[in-house]
């Protein structure tokens, strides 16, 4: 649980810093930090007041692309899971064509298999830190630019609509751990979560 509350929070600052916030910069990156460094920080929320508009359409694409093809893609069908499993079917043919030979039945070659076997299961595991991250930013982009571009609003709440049932599908059928497996919570990063949405 630790470590996924680490992995937030470096995905958190990536996502605001990296993504969010030095997208909407206008220009260079290194110029505006030479600018900063000389003029302060309210020459970065004057440059912040300047480029924002003009990035919330980059922004509007970003939600729709995330709502109408990521979503799909990984939430959904769950790509990752569907070719590891391809891929297990396809090493179970070749492996039953092989000749009859001590390597195909030893235990080494049926523990390779069962470790095979268990690949598609084990791509879907709950990321709790992704999924964290994954929402907190579609909501940095809805709180950055309410006021400024309200449209965007409509966006975030169309990628809640899309996103939460699928979520909640995968949360009880899809992602649920056996009974009795010891697997961590994401109650555990739910403070970290909220502390860094109220300093957005």
């Amino acid at each position: 649980s630790q470590v996924d509350s680490r992995t937030l929070h470096l995905m958190f600052v990536f996502n605001f810093f990296l993504v969010l916030l030095a997208s909407c910069i206008a220009g260079s990156l290194y110029a505006t930090v030479a600018n900063l460094l000389r003029s302060g920080w309210c020459e970065f929320v004057s440059i912040l007041g300047r480029t924002l508009p003009a990035q919330s359409f980059f922004f509007f694409n970003y939600l729709l692309q995330d709502a109408l093809l990521v979503t799909p893609l990984v939430d959904l069908l769950q790509v990752v899971p569907l070719l590891l499993y391809a891929l297990q079917q396809l090493v179970n043919t070749c492996w039953c064509c092989l000749p009859y030979s001590k390597k195909r039945h030893s235990k080494n070659g049926q523990f390779k298999r069962r470790r095979l076997r268990r690949l598609p299961r084990i791509a879907q595991k709950l990321i709790y830190s992704y999924k964290y991250s994954r929402a907190m930013m579609v909501l940095d982009v809805g709180i950055l630019f309410a006021c400024i571009a309200p449209l965007t609003v409509f966006f975030v709440l169309l990628w809640l609509l899309i996103l939460v049932p699928v979520w909640s599908f995968n949360l009880q059928h899809v992602w649920r751990p056996r009974a009795g497996a010891g697997f961590d919570t994401g109650g555990y990063m739910w403070p970290s979560v909220l502390r860094l949405q109220t300093f957005v």
